[in-house]
């Protein structure tokens, strides 16, 4: 049977593109909150920002305070940086894997419903992890963004363990 057969069989695949699709919307919406963290603060994200809205000669003059704000480890606007740069770091293994899973699935012809439900869970796991995680970490809600951090890392294990089973 033709490969091409495989893609029409198989909602393990369009589950997988969903998914993809709600982590670009993901980091999208993280940029947004960028933005608006950026202007509650009215504080740019660094120091160079700054100098392309002040002007270069004019970054000299920043006091050290105005330093000290724009590098405060505990601003929205840090805060939003980190977001995105770890979600960045967990969004790459997740499709890495969870392609993997579908691949697998589609070259086993693992078509039958306990499979294709195991692969979706696991994959829509992973999205609502990675949610929860964003609106934890920018409201500042611990233990929450360490347990949806946890639970993401776990869901991509998962595939990587559900992956090797379908070999």
């Amino acid at each position: 049977m033709p490969l091409s057969n495989h893609f029409h069989n198989t909602p393990v695949l369009s589950h997988f593109l969903v998914n993809v699709g709600l982590l670009n919307l993901r980091l999208f919406l993280i940029g947004r909150l960028s933005a608006i963290a950026k202007r509650r603060e009215k504080t740019p994200a660094t120091v160079e920002d700054l100098g392309v809205i002040m002007g270069g000669e004019r970054q000299a003059q920043l006091s050290k305070e105005q330093i000290d704000q724009i590098n405060n480890p505990n601003s929205l606007v840090n805060r939003t940086l980190r977001i995105h740069r770890n979600d960045i770091e967990n969004s790459l293994p997740f499709v890495s894997a969870a392609g993997v899973m579908v691949l697998l699935c589609l070259v086993q012809d693992a078509s039958d419903e306990k499979t294709q439900w195991i692969a979706n869970s696991l994959m829509y796991s992973y999205s609502i992890a990675r949610f929860v995680y964003v609106y934890a970490y920018w409201n500042g809600k611990q233990p929450h963004r360490s347990i949806s951090w946890i639970l993401g890392f776990l869901t991509t294990a998962g595939i990587l363990g559900f992956s090797y089973k379908l070999l």
